[in-house]
């Protein structure tokens, strides 16, 4: 029996076949989207693909209960246009090849001013390429190195040294280790600037990674060993912010400090905020969160909360910086506490998406999947990659090769 098309003057949703129906008015659409992003701690930030935006920089997310979850508020008039773009190529999403694409490393590490960049990155970086020449996986032969200069480290490894020593004790080191093996050839840097002269930088450390396979395809790194090392070895700063190699669990007295790390106007780092989970142990949970942080080491510092520093933090930052029960948020450099169209730019993940990528490892501990630790350190490394260098640092970009 044939179905009787619909009348003109009405719009069926149910009715699939009906192409010509215009969509609804564009200020409509987005008063409602509004509404739901307002009142929605359900609801994280996720992009609606459509013809009509022009920033089309989304794949589409698969048809699980998360699109239903995640959602967003798309009003234009209220997004600057490059926070825009950098928000969407913080999902890691991109349509031109329908993949999740590659995000190199950096981190960019201030010590406290008593210590010496130059002698620390030195240490290191041995102590790194030792534990490689221990490793039987690696092809790596030799840990040492006399002065500036080229060095074969093994029949795979080869690692360049660049010094320099200028007025008023300024030190500047440069260490690149290139290793190649059956994956590609994958590149850590380490420079390392000491000057005791210098009003705020004074003891730097700034590590940087990358990765290619060997058909010249970018893959993302991990996190350089040396880096997880040095964090244990020396204590690490971006702005005031602490950068640790583990979430820190914050009680109620710890607020203040937690709001004054979000609000500090000199960071790059990310600072991800995991709210508690009702009827769960605060310190299985922190264990499980650290399961999350693999990737983002050096580039975000994250922090558990219990019930009431939870419940005094989202009082503080108010409905549009808040945290929902059992989720996860990242706070991205240059907050503005209280300002919708900002709150947009600080990644929330509910406790919906966080329980389904939450499972065990083979000892029964919980563990967070692949999916979702890559999504975590995305943004953090975005924000610093795209950061400005320090004038001290931007000069050595030629010395790369």
């Amino acid at each position: 029996m044939p179905v009787a098309p619909p009348r003109p003057d009405t719009h069926d949703k149910r009715d699939l076949t009906n192409h010509t129906q215009p969509p609804r008015p564009p200020d409509q659409r987005t008063t409602r989207r509004c509404q739901i992003w307002r009142l929605g701690s359900k609801h994280a930030f996720t992009s609606r693909r459509s013809e009509r935006n022009p920033l089309r920089l989304w794949r589409p997310q698969p048809r699980l209960s998360r699109r239903a979850e995640e959602r967003e508020c798309r009003d234009p008039q209220r997004i600057r246009g490059a926070e825009t773009v950098s928000t969407l190529r913080a999902n890691a999403y991109r349509t031109d090849r329908g993949q999740r694409m590659t995000v190199g490393y950096r981190a960019v590490l201030r010590l406290d001013d008593r210590e010496d960049a130059v002698r620390i990155a030195r240490e290191q970086f041995r102590s790194w390429l030792v534990e490689m020449v221990r490793d039987p996986r690696k092809t790596i032969e030799s840990a040492e190195w006399d002065g500036p200069g080229t060095f074969r480290m093994g029949p795979d490894s080869v690692l360049t040294v660049v010094e320099h020593r200028g007025d008023d004790q300024q030190a500047r080191l440069l260490l690149e280790y290139v290793e190649t093996n059956g994956d590609g050839t994958w590149t850590t840097r380490l420079y390392a600037a000491s000057a005791p002269a210098s009003r705020r930088l004074k003891q730097v450390l700034w590590f940087e990674g990358e990765g290619q396979r060997r058909d010249g395809s970018t893959v993302q790194p991990g996190t350089p060993r040396v880096v997880r090392n040095t964090l244990k070895a020396v204590d690490a700063y971006d702005g005031s912010v602490p950068v640790h190699g583990e979430p820190r669990t914050l009680r109620l007295d710890d607020v203040e400090q937690l709001v004054d790390y979000i609000n500090d106007e000199h960071r790059d780092l990310s600072i991800i905020v995991a709210a508690p989970v009702p009827g769960v142990p605060l310190e299985l949970w922190a264990r499980a969160v650290g399961t999350l942080t693999r990737d983002a080491i050096g580039c975000a510092s994250f922090f558990v909360l219990d019930a009431e520093a939870a419940a005094n933090l989202n009082a503080r930052l108010g409905d549009s910086h808040s945290i929902p029960r059992g989720g996860v948020r990242t706070y991205v450099p240059r907050v503005e506490v209280g300002d919708w169209a900002d709150a947009r730019r600080h990644r929330v993940l509910t406790a919906r998406t966080m329980s389904q990528g939450l499972g065990t490892d083979s000892q029964g501990e919980p563990r967070f999947s692949e999916r979702l630790i890559r999504t975590i350190a995305t943004t953090p490394r975005l924000y610093l990659l795209e950061a400005e260098m320090p004038a001290g640092q931007a000069r050595w970009g030629g010395v790369r090769g």
